[in-house]
């Protein structure tokens, strides 16, 4: 049975099939900054569609998961900062997981005032579901694609990301002064 795709789903393949018409009717090619939220969307899409269903939790989720599946027990303030979430956001994330049986929260025995979280068997499966539907959406994603340019472009997205984490470290400190903060160029 094929899944039926959102409002905001149609709307992101809409969005990538406009582009695909702009670029090979010579309009030229988006911002890389554009190239990657798409790009992102449409892996979240295709993701969504290879699992169909499995596990059936939101994959926004998934951070949380994966962390207790390497940090299993882990104090809930500790996940919140490996999730880069808010402690009243992963607070209600999990309350929602634990009601779904994935994570169930315990206090500590040795500080009452120390809350773990523990990842259940049902949420075990539910990561490892959507880790596959990950990883079959990045095989789909880059078919085609030479190792010798998977290389290319991984260097080439590691050293956007280390750019931004360097700003994002220097408090753009060194944007004010006119230099992206690093020597190396792309």
């Amino acid at each position: 049975m094929k899944r039926t795709f959102t409002k905001e789903e149609k709307s992101i393949i809409e969005r990538n099939r406009e582009m695909i018409k702009i670029q090979s009717s010579g309009g030229g090619t988006p911002p890389i900054s554009v190239l990657m939220k798409e790009a992102s969307h449409m892996f979240i899409v295709l993701a969504k569609e290879i699992s169909d269903g499995q596990g059936n939790i939101k994959f926004s989720r998934r951070g949380i998961l994966m962390h207790l599946m390497h940090n299993d027990g882990i104090p809930q303030q500790k996940l919140s900062e490996f999730c880069r979430l808010s402690a009243p956001t992963i607070s209600a994330e999990l309350a929602e997981m634990e009601r779904g049986g994935l994570v169930i929260r315990k206090k500590s025995e040795n500080d009452a005032r120390t809350t773990l979280v523990y990842i259940t068997d049902k949420g075990r499966d539910a990561n490892n579901a959507m880790r596959e539907s990950f990883h079959r959406a990045e095989e789909i994603m880059l078919s085609g694609m030479e190792e010798k340019e998977y290389a290319e472009f991984s260097r080439m997205l590691e050293k956007m990301r280390m750019n931004m984490l360097q700003f994002i470290d220097n408090n753009g400190e060194s944007q004010k002064h006119g230099n992206a903060g690093t020597e190396d160029t792309i």
